[in-house]
């Protein structure tokens, strides 16, 4: 399900919220619905949680939605049509014929092809290279975590501006995310990245009252 109900750009400082009302300005531009809000403003909007902060820009044409649902859904949609999903099948290698690829070598079978769609994200890198394609992309890494059944829930999903992080609630959940590493596909995990997330989200809604997210060993 996809809710309609907007974005807070939620901001602490004086500097910021200068940048902000810019970018509102740019924004309006482009016909987006938007404005800046005053703590209290926000604060009604978000009666569950308190809020220390010192205003927000709201961008009401924003949307969100659960991202394993929508996905979960798509699948759905797609196997009653009747498309074939190979969803634990690994490509291994292409047939080119006429600089056209014909057919996709997989870990479960051979499939002819008319048309092809590289769709693998950071991984299209080394599918490219079988294909002596020069793709110019590199690999990038997300930190993020989701609180089931939250009980001082958000209403609104914001960006913490001050500090480059993303709150969106799901229904009863509650994800954080932020933070992006330019540093490859093997790079190991930074518990002080996660950590940094959880810090920020306690700094503008003091209080969530959740737990430190159980960090793994790095790797």
């Amino acid at each position: 399900r996809m809710e309609e109900k907007g974005c807070l750009m939620l901001y602490k400082n004086k500097e910021t919220e200068k940048h902000e009302i810019e970018m509102l300005h740019d924004a309006k531009k482009y016909h987006l619905k938007a404005e800046i809000l005053t703590k209290n403003q926000v604060q009604d909007l978000e009666p569950d949680v308190e809020l220390d902060i010192l205003g927000a820009a709201m961008y009401y044409d924003d949307c969100h939605l659960h991202p394993g649902e929508f996905m979960n859904t798509l699948y759905n949609y797609l196997i009653e049509r009747g498309v074939m999903i190979l969803s634990q099948s690994e490509v291994t290698d292409f047939e080119i014929e006429n600089k056209k690829i014909v057919r996709i070598a997989t870990t479960e079978a051979t499939i002819n092809t008319d048309h092809v769609v590289l769709a693998g994200g950071v991984w299209n890198l080394e599918l490219c290279k079988k294909l002596n394609i020069p793709l110019l992309m590199q690999g990038g890494k997300g930190y993020s975590f989701t609180y089931k059944k939250v009980e001082r829930n958000l209403k609104y999903p914001a960006i913490l501006v001050d500090h480059r992080c993303a709150m969106t609630p799901l229904g009863e959940d509650l994800r954080m995310g932020g933070t992006m590493e330019i540093s490859g596909m093997d790079s190991p995990t930074l518990p002080k990245r996660i950590l940094a997330i959880y810090d920020a989200a306690n700094l503008y809604y003091k209080n969530l009252n959740l737990p430190a997210p159980k960090i793994e060993a790095a790797g």
